[in-house]
Parts: structure tokens; sequence; C-alpha cells
């Protein structure tokens, strides 16, 4: 029993700790502008890896779970740009095949 209620606890702080994720990604920008130099450096360790210059162009590189937010909104985008806004869902809110 013990064992069960520590695998339920562990469940429930993951859980949490997914929607606080989901919070600071809402909420990045606005945390961003309102920061110092060296918080805006801590934030940017937070959400990003690896990030470099290409030909003029900045590559980014973010860390997980943000990787997975990036690459949901950019889906969104492509598919507004397409033309293709029925849902308004997310490729996660439909439960689509490329979900994980």
């Amino acid at each position: 029993m013990r064992r069960i209620e520590e695998h339920q606890q562990a469940k429930k702080n993951y859980l949490e700790e997914g929607v606080m994720m989901l919070e600071l990604a809402s909420q990045a920008y606005k945390l961003y502008v309102s920061r110092t130099p060296t918080q805006k450096r801590e934030l940017l360790n937070l959400l990003l890896s690896n990030c470099s210059w290409k030909g003029g162009e900045q590559i980014v590189t973010y860390r997980e779970p943000f990787d997975i937010l990036a690459k949901m909104t950019a889906e969104q985008e492509k598919e507004k740009a397409a033309g293709d806004e029925s849902s308004g869902l997310s490729p996660i809110q439909r439960g689509g095949r490329d979900t994980f």
C-alpha cells in the first residue's frame, strides 16, 4: 500500500509540474521583458539550449518540454497559413497520430 501511495504522489507531482511548465511557457515573453539582464539569461537557460547563428539567422533549440510546445505551435501556424483552422485544437488536444 505504501508503494502505491508513493506512486500516486509522484503522479500528482508530475502533473503539477506539467501545469507549472505550461504556465511558464504561456508567460515566458512577459516574464522575459520585465526582468533584469541576469534574470533574462537564467530564463533563456531554462528554455533553450545549443542556440547559434547560421547565415545571419538565429537557430534555436528548446529544452524539453518546451520543444514539444514549440513544435505544436509551429504546426498550428502552418495549418493557419494553409487555411486549415477547422478545429483550432493542437495535435495533442485532437488526439492525432502525431501526438507523442
